[in-house]
């Protein structure tokens, strides 16, 4: 196994075995998880209908065991996560200029913190989230970190108020702003 760059992350039966990056590892890890609950579900009908397709609302015996829900839903928040960073991963390699590395860097820290998003929060809103709204966010993260670098050079380090606001304006057209 080989942790694959961040612009080369296109390919999910490749990375499906073979990358070890963070994300594709804990994405592995859930599904093997999640699976080891399946069987159950593939062999239990309820209502006429197998447990595995249930809705998340269901409310049957094995639908509200505990361990099946949050297996499922840490699961399910795996593969957007990942979908997500494919998807950026495409994006950001057709257009380096304007996203590249910097932002695929941004987006992994974002999946990466639980205390802003949980599994929950990634299975049930994020699919209805454009790329775009991703994006944004990254480019008002730049912009705000540029203005943050902006008052820090002026009040610290005591370089004219023209030259900072050049350094500024670099940065934040580097981050997209």
């Amino acid at each position: 196994m080989r942790e694959f760059p961040p612009l080369d992350h296109g390919d999910y039966a490749v990375l499906d075995i073979e990358c070890s990056c963070s994300i594709c590892t804990e994405w592995r890890k859930t599904r093997k998880r999640y699976y080891s609950f399946t069987p159950n579900a593939w062999k239990k009908v309820c209502r006429g209908e197998l447990v595995v397709n249930h809705s998340r609302a269901c409310t049957c015996k094995v639908c509200l065991d505990p361990k099946y829900k949050k297996s499922r839903t840490a699961y399910l928040g795996a593969t957007e996560r990942r979908n997500l960073y494919c998807e950026s991963s495409w994006h950001a390699e057709s257009n380096p200029v304007l996203l590249g590395e910097l932002y695929l860097s941004w987006l992994k820290d974002t999946l990466a913190d639980r205390e802003t998003r949980s599994d929950g929060w990634w299975e049930g809103r994020s699919p209805y989230l454009p790329i775009q709204y991703w994006i944004t966010q990254f480019r008002l993260d730049m912009r705000a970190e540029a203005d943050q670098f902006k008052e820090l050079m002026v009040t610290v380090s005591g370089i004219p108020k023209a030259a900072v606001g050049l350094l500024a304006t670099a940065l934040a057209s580097s981050g997209n702003a």
